[in-house]
């Protein structure tokens, strides 16, 4: 378990835009080394099979956790998967998601008084304050 050097096929989307050698974290001590026919390896460490992609449907799989930062490009990974192979269209950044909510709150509290933490108690007084 820990981080390890993997090579990866740069020519599958899941991987596009990235060196060949990465680093990720694996915390398994299995892995596969075999695979069926119509699944192709994508990622390889020294002993195992890290990724799989289908031959003909989107189907996709690793056996690393690109979700933390101890795997590196963990989030270009992450991106590639949800706009290179899902094809998912960024309809709101982050900013439109605090404004809604910065207008919920606003709609919502009125004139009421919240406790909390100190980052909760920032976002109300930006929700609750004109100057927003």
């Amino acid at each position: 378990d820990g981080q390890f050097r993997i090579r990866v096929d740069t020519a599958s989307p899941l991987f596009s835009g990235m060196k060949e050698e990465q680093e990720v974290l694996i915390t398994h001590g299995y892995g596969i080394t075999k695979l069926g026919q119509d699944l192709i390896p994508i990622a390889q460490s020294d002993q195992f099979i890290q990724g799989v992609q289908h031959r003909s449907k989107p189907i996709y799989g690793v056996q690393f956790h690109p979700e933390v930062d101890l795997t590196t490009n963990g989030r270009l990974i992450l991106r590639n998967f949800c706009y290179n192979i899902c094809n998912i269209e960024m309809q709101a950044a982050m900013q439109n998601r605090q404004a809604l909510c910065i207008e919920d709150i606003r709609s919502s509290a009125k004139e009421r008084t919240c406790s909390g933490s100190a980052q909760r108690r920032s976002r109300l007084h930006r929700a609750c304050s004109s100057a927003y």
